[in-house]
């Protein structure tokens, strides 16, 4: 149970980080065209690194997008729809489901990127300190 709420803190901790990097970032570039790019490049990398820092595992990132589904129906369902890349529709379809789904699947990305190049180096060092012991001897 106590295991469980940390995950799922960490996972609020990572959205509501990855929230924050991307704002931050459209409000700096603000006076650009490619606002959104450039803020959604950059939340994907600082989550990359969140990420990686805190050794972040699986369970973490769906944690992160099933909170991340829920966030977006209830912004493409709200006055605030406007920071969308798109105007909000009028009724829940098939097609919105789908790009709710894959947006989330963009923001728990970084978690899966890390996780995968820490299992890689992980295993590199695991391999390369098992080549020296066999070399010592």
């Amino acid at each position: 149970m106590i295991k469980s709420k940390i995950v799922f803190g960490q996972a609020v901790a990572y959205v509501i980080a990855f929230i924050m990097v991307y704002i931050g970032i459209r409000d700096l570039f603000s006076y650009s065209d490619s606002q959104a790019a450039y803020a959604f490049i950059n939340a994907w990398w600082a989550g990359a690194y969140i990420g990686y820092v805190c050794k972040m595992k699986i369970k973490v990132a769906i944690y992160a997008f099933i909170l991340s589904v829920i966030l977006l129906c209830i912004l493409y369902f709200s006055s605030f729809y406007y920071v969308l890349y798109h105007d909000a529709p009028e009724k829940l379809s098939v097609h919105l489901l789908f790009t709710i789904c894959v947006q989330s699947l963009l923001v728990t990305s970084p978690i899966i990127f890390s996780f995968i190049i820490s299992r890689g180096e992980r295993y590199y060092r695991k391999n390369l300190n098992e080549k020296e012991k066999m070399g010592s001897e």
